[in-house]
């Protein structure tokens, strides 16, 4: 049995219920108990800590007012002691004083990890707070950032690398919200607001960064059209701002249209009685609020600050409106008030994208997963791995170096002269570069770079050319190269076909027709974008016979790895367990699969012809892109047959060529070839070294055959790629 991984929780503040206390509080109250002992500690303390207390979770208040103070030494001292003696594994740090404070200590006593979470954008921090954040971010193990905003912020304020910041989002437990929907009108009635009126709710304890003050002019503003209305507003309001606000509400005579009614415990029923929620917030981190009117079902209306827009899709989940606008927020009040159907419609689609993306469970599970993999790959590069990344660094230098050699000394013009057969070039994907080590990304700068030294260098033939010349059995054209593309991406179109058009170079397309025609993406593509969008770092795949895998995207070697590992597993899948592996793989690591599908990352029918119609030729990647090899050969013979067919049907053009998915030695075979033929292909081609007659071997063109060190194209290194056939 595995020991447990002992957290401790340590925030500037625990008393009242705040969006990071809410954080705490949920972690440490659901965090799985067989795999780790939570602790939860603060600087000030209250309510929370006897709750969190009862409820199992050992707490402590450490009160301490003044971190750079004698009492800090003292109480830091104390700290320290408890850190070894417990032999915690992690510290995770909320706020401020307790990221310093706290960080440092936990350093000091060489806790293995330790992070710093944040919840807001900063607007309370101060310049001092500032440099101590750069001096001792380099030293946490990570820092989660509650959003995408709060991240980006980070890397500008403080200086700090983007591959230390991990994004998790907050979540909340649907259930609740859900089984409370049938108490709205009760609570309304428990109010003494007439059935007829319609319900404007605010969740936010009453500080100023909230906003409340702009949601009282917006509504004086509404009140010139709609007066059957009541606003209703839930949170903490026991500060010198809800003064401000209450002298606002009476100046401009709304008395009548607002009830306060504090802090709450059936926050789930007060959100059922709303129509809508205003979030007029100021600054926002990311809104737990927001994803509470969701849950319930309820347009929301917020400002367009922060990790907001992370949450509230606009026009669709509700309205986003600039910060400290009135009028703007009263006229997306007034959209909702005039048409109910257009908030039931906004609610239903905010409940399915909280259920998809923000539930509380996955919240949880992802915290678990980074906590494992951090607490047992602490991502520290020993002397081994600097080696080893030192060794690689001097062998493309090494090579750069010899290629530019070889180019230069005469060597790759005399071989190019002597060389009677053609080079072709396989390329997949013209895009940005995301993972260099799986070879099928080209950088589309980089592409046009690469076509004008082909251009220049070789005689660039069509696939038309090409087979002619191979049906006639005469020779090649002198330093004749074909450019061919596997898989059909849409940025073949997009980035490839303007430079390709411009330069009247041709090309040959192969494309698989299933995820054209029903938008469905490989899965080869599929755990791409799930491996390097997700913010868990654990994926148990022992279900499916495979297993447990560390994702960790700023690790390029091990995440292409991960993606090699289970895309081998996936080819002795049929298509019903591949299916249910990418769906259970989406499902774990917390991503919605429609919203890849959303993305169209292939070209579409009218796309592929208007490139045919400029001298881009097509051919099959077969209907839904297996094993070729591993099939019965009835079911081989419906991919090449069927494939083709749809494709001529499509693009009114003969296809005469294959290129086989995969296009290693082992994806087809002789019975693979034979089946080609008997369908009408004239020729196939690999990504082999070996041709034969019939299959024609292919050089995959990847970004280390094209690039030097700081990533822009080099000349010689290509030039002198081109020269070694393998």
């Amino acid at each position: 049995m595995e020991k447990k991984i002992k957290v401790l929780f340590l925030t500037s503040l625990f008393g009242k219920m705040g969006g990071a206390e809410k954080n705490v509080y949920d972690i440490a109250l659901n965090i799985d108990k067989s795999r780790f002992t939570p602790y939860v500690f603060c600087l000030k303390g209250g309510e929370l800590v006897d709750d969190i207390r009862r409820k199992g979770v050992e707490s402590r208040i450490i009160d301490l007012d003044k971190i750079i103070s004698i009492e800090g030494v003292r109480k830091g001292a104390g700290l320290y002691r408890f850190l070894k003696s417990e032999k915690i594994d992690i510290v995770v740090t909320y706020h401020h004083d307790a990221d310093i404070w706290g960080g440092a200590i936990a350093m000091l006593a060489r806790v293995p990890v330790v992070i710093s979470s944040r919840r807001d954008l900063g607007y309370q921090l101060e310049k001092k707070h500032v440099l101590a954040y750069r001096a001792l971010n380099r030293f946490y193990t990570r820092i989660i950032s509650v959003s995408d905003a709060v991240k980006r912020e980070i890397m500008r304020r403080e200086w700090t690398s983007g591959d230390k910041i991990i994004t998790v989002y907050n979540g909340v437990e649907i259930e609740k919200y859900a089984s409370a929907k049938c108490m709205g009108t009760p609570f309304r009635d428990s109010l003494g607001i007439e059935r007829s009126r319609r319900v404007i709710g605010m969740l936010a304890s009453l500080r100023p960064v909230k906003g409340h003050i702009h949601l009282v002019r917006a509504v004086a503003e509404v009140l010139r059209q709609r007066s059957d209305f009541r606003v209703v507003v839930v949170g903490y309001k026991g500060s010198d701002y809800y003064k401000e606000v209450e002298s606002e509400i009476g100046k401009l005579g709304l008395g009548g249209h607002f009830m306060f009614l504090g802090d709450r415990k059936d926050v789930p029923e007060a959100l059922s009685s709303f129509d809508m929620m205003a979030l007029p917030s100021l600054s926002e981190g990311f809104s737990n609020a927001a994803l509470e009117g969701m849950a319930s079902g309820k347009p929301v209306i917020a400002t367009d600050c922060g990790g907001n827009p992370e949450a509230v899709i606009d026009n669709e989940t509700g309205f986003l409106v600039p910060p400290a606008d009135s009028h703007a927020l009263a006229e997306a009040i007034l959209k909702l008030l005039n048409d109910s159907e257009l908030g039931r419609r906004m609610g239903q689609s905010g409940e399915r994208r909280v259920s998809r993306k923000f539930t509380l469970r996955n919240m949880i599970e992802t915290n678990e997963d980074l906590f494992a993999y951090l607490a047992r790959d602490k991502k520290r590069i020993s002397a081994g791995e600097a080696f080893l990344i030192g060794k690689t660094r001097l062998k493309k230098a090494a090579k750069l170096s010899l290629s530019g050699l070889f180019y230069y000394s005469g060597a790759y013009s005399v071989l190019k002269k002597k060389d009677p057969l053609p080079r072709i070039l396989a390329y997949h994907s013209i895009d940005k570069v995301r993972l260099k080590p799986l070879e099928i990304e080209q950088d589309a700068e980089n592409f046009e770079k690469q076509v004008l030294f082909l251009k220049k260098n070789f005689n660039v033939i069509s696939l038309s050319e090409f087979l002619k010349c191979m049906r006639d059995g005469r020779g090649y054209p002198r330093n004749s190269v074909l450019i061919t593309f596997d898989d059909g991406y849409r940025d073949n179109y997009t980035n490839a076909f303007p430079v390709l058009k411009a330069n009247g170079v041709s090309a040959a397309v192969f494309i698989s027709t299933a995820p054209i025609e029903m938008g469905e993406p490989l899965f080869f593509d599929a755990l791409r974008y799930a491996v390097m969008s997700t913010s868990r770092h654990m994926l148990d795949l022992t279900g499916f016979g495979l297993k447990r895998y560390l994702l960790e995207k700023s690790d390029e070697m091990r995440a292409s790895g991960v993606i090699r590992e289970i895309t081998l597993k996936s080819k002795e899948m049929d298509n019903s367990r591949k299916s249910e592996l990418t769906g259970f793989i989406y499902e774990r690591l917390g991503l919605d699969y429609e919203e890849l599908k959303g993305k169209r990352l292939y070209l579409s029918w009218d796309e592929i012809r208007e490139m045919a119609g400029c001298g881009i030729e097509f051919g099959s990647h077969t209907v839904t892109h297996p094993r070729l090899s591993a099939l019965s050969p009835e079911a081989c013979s419906s991919e090449l047959v069927n494939s083709k067919k749809l494709i001529e049907e499509r693009i009114g053009r003969p296809v005469k060529t294959l290129a086989y998915p995969f296009g290693g030695k082992m994806e087809f075979n002789e019975s693979v070839e034979k089946a080609a033929r008997e369908a009408g292909y004239e020729c196939a081609f690999s990504l082999c070294r070996e041709s034969n007659g019939f299959t024609m071997g292919r050089k995959m063109v990847d970004s280390s055959m094209t690039m030097r060190l700081n990533g822009e194209f080099s000349a010689p290194l290509f030039g002198s790629a081109l020269m070694i056939r393998r």
